[in-house]
């Protein structure tokens, strides 16, 4: 991680980085120790996980200009694996479908390659392996970028106005950033974090491209919100419930800005209030409809 570090009272700090694939168990355990587990994606399934490493394999090895397709079927419940089947309009039963078939030996998570039931070569299955690998145990660099996104704006940090992939970081959170970078740089993975301290108040640039940053968030969710409201699709109980908390949050990071940065967001906290009113009434004129 590369710091630079401001003698102040009260800082901040500016965050981007270098998103690579990681560990999923690397980003899954710092999560939940930072109690963010709510905010990890659901866990691959080792179907899933070979169907795109068979797709990658597919895709790897096509030739010709003309792109085959190709299903993948199946195999009996008690193994994890699929068949590669050349889509045809002919008997069910002609042998040119039939492409190969991929298997998972789950007590090690390597994939064997047949045809036929003859072996297609170590080559094979190491690249099957290696991409199944990949997909079942590591994050892609856009999840392991939207993930620490999802992390930053749970610190109460903001994205900065015109700044494409940089971040405000409230100074109260830049030790769990450095954790989450050591944890990442200690599994070996090439993605670095960097963060950029600063004094609050005394860089005006910066305050304002965080300030600005900060009100095309609140402003985001409000039109997201309203969006809701004037749609066709009905609100139900638990949507409503989760908009009023996504709200809720939203005035209280307001009421936070306010006070560290000493500025006045009168407008969005109006905003969010009417807002608030909007649903609440939706809802009230469902209920007694």
């Amino acid at each position: 991680m590369n710091i630079h570090e401001i003698s102040t009272d009260r800082q901040g700090g500016v965050v981007y980085w270098d998103a690579d694939p990681v560990r999923k168990d690397v980003l899954d355990g710092a999560f939940t120790d930072f109690g963010l587990a709510n905010q990890l994606p659901r866990r691959m399934k080792r179907a899933t996980a070979l169907r795109l490493a068979m797709a990658d394999y597919i895709e790897a090895n096509r030739t010709g200009r003309k792109k085959a397709r190709i299903d993948l079927n199946p195999l009996d419940r008690r193994v994890c694996g699929f068949e590669a089947v050349l889509q045809s309009k002919g008997d069910e039963q002609n042998q040119h479908a039939y492409q190969f078939t991929a298997k998972v030996n789950t007590a090690d998570e390597t994939v064997r390659v047949t045809s036929g039931g003859i072996p297609m070569g170590q080559t094979a299955d190491d690249y099957m392996t290696a991409r199944y690998q990949q997909h079942l145990l590591y994050y892609c660099g856009s999840t392991v970028g939207a993930l620490l996104k999802r992390a930053v704006v749970s610190w109460r940090g903001t994205s900065l106005k015109g700044r494409g992939g940089v971040y405000f970081l409230p100074d109260a959170a830049i030790d769990q950033y450095r954790d989450l970078d050591s944890r990442i740089t200690a599994s070996g993975a090439a993605c670095q974090l960097h963060v950029i301290r600063f004094p609050i108040g005394k860089d005006d640039a910066t305050t304002r491209s965080v300030i600005g940053g900060f009100r095309d968030e609140v402003r985001s969710l409000i039109e997201e919100l309203n969006g809701d409201l004037l749609g066709d699709a009905e609100m139900r109980e638990r949507g409503v419930s989760t908009r009023i908390a996504r709200l809720t949050e939203a005035r209280e990071k307001i009421a936070f800005y306010c006070d560290l940065f000493s500025v006045s967001l009168d407008d969005l906290r109006e905003a969010v209030e009417t807002t608030t009113v909007a649903i609440k009434m939706a809802n009230l004129s469902k209920i007694s409809a």
